[in-house]
């Protein structure tokens, strides 16, 4: 019995040994493999990340995005790593139909949702982190434009009747864009579609998100933040057009301007 136990406990000592000595040598082979697909994913949507790039530069409200690339590498690197799945595979084949059909079919902004399924494709392969944490790339990408266009008539109404209880010597004017006009001065500041909260709301929510994952939140903890931030932008960015009429006030339509085009990168930063 005690030589069969030795002889067992001998074997398993030799097959771990030889798995981990495989392991080793795979190793290598595994970061070889991953480095060639990131580069092959990268070529495969450089047209897409082109685009998202200059959709950044054009749309300053929407520049938001930007620090979420450092915020998904920070969660990699602070992350333990976890066991490689092989369906990180599959995400990346879909990454690659969507990229694919988005640009042969001529709309490369739908093609956007390739970037966050090849980064969650690669973290899946090489174990990085969590799917839960890697799911943060989805806030890479801008604040869809329909959702703007459908909402924000009604959202800038509310905002600027909210104004005026505050500014009694505001007018709201509605002549193709919403124009809201300071007294007698003929000063106005055009209101843009993008100033109905959407980029506001994603800006916060993801922070959220990344918060909540870095301190180990609880999921449900992590979703109820992620929702208050989400209808917390609402007032806050009828706060922010209330700054920006004080400021228009002082003859600075140009400052004012800019103030709700850079509020929603600023909140996330602070």
């Amino acid at each position: 019995m005690k030589i069969a136990r030795y002889l067992r406990t001998k074997g398993l000592l030799y097959m771990s040994a030889n798995s981990t000595q495989a392991n080793k040598e795979r190793s290598p082979l595994r970061f070889f493999l991953l480095c060639l697909l990131t580069i092959a994913g990268m070529f495969a949507l450089s047209p897409i990340l082109f685009d998202w790039g200059l959709h950044l530069i054009q749309v300053p409200v929407d520049r938001y995005a930007a620090i979420f690339p450092a915020l998904f590498l920070i969660a990699v690197w602070k992350s333990p790593r976890t066991k490689g799945q092989k369906d990180g595979y599959i995400f990346l084949t879909i990454a690659v139909f969507i990229a694919i059909v988005s640009i042969g079919g001529g709309f490369t902004r739908w093609g956007r949702l390739a970037i966050p399924l090849v980064a969650i494709g690669l973290i899946r392969i090489s174990g990085a982190t969590s799917l839960r944490k890697a799911l943060l790339s989805f806030w890479l990408i801008p604040t869809p434009h329909f959702l703007e266009t459908t909402f924000w008539p009604n959202l800038v109404l509310l905002y600027g009747k909210g104004a005026a209880n505050f500014l009694p010597e505001l007018s709201l004017q509605e002549t193709g864009m919403t124009l809201m006009a300071r007294g007698t001065r003929e000063l106005s500041l055009n209101l843009h579609p993008a100033d109905s909260g959407w980029a506001l709301a994603a800006a916060l929510s993801g922070v959220a998100y990344f918060i909540g994952n870095q301190k180990n939140r609880t999921l449900m903890r992590t979703i109820a933040s992620v929702a208050f931030y989400t209808i917390a932008a609402l007032p806050l960015q009828a706060l922010a057009i209330l700054a920006a009429l004080l400021l228009m006030d002082t003859e600075r339509v140009v400052v004012a301007r800019e103030w709700l085009n850079y509020f929603p990168l600023l909140a996330a930063l602070v």
